[in-house]
């Protein structure tokens, strides 16, 4: 997250009120491109798997679902 909101995105944390808003960032890469950040594997950090779901055990398993989430969010073809 904070890669996101202080190097790669379009604004900035304000320093001069304490953090509470958010300034323009005209070095923000999302000018030139576009990101997907993919929290993975599922089970860790923000993302979740549903409930009786298994939690993947090692990197090859992760691999795969990698592979199908980029599949079907039309990244691969």
């Amino acid at each position: 997250m904070l890669g996101l909101l202080q190097e790669l995105g379009p604004c900035l944390i304000n320093q001069r009120d304490n953090g509470s808003s958010t300034v323009y960032n005209e070095y923000g890469w999302n000018k030139d491109t576009a990101l997907l950040f993919v929290d993975q594997p599922a089970g860790v950090g923000f993302s979740y798997v549903d409930e009786g779901e298994p939690v993947p055990g090692d990197s090859w398993t992760a691999a795969g679902d990698m592979h199908h989430f980029l599949q079907v969010s039309g990244t691969l073809k």
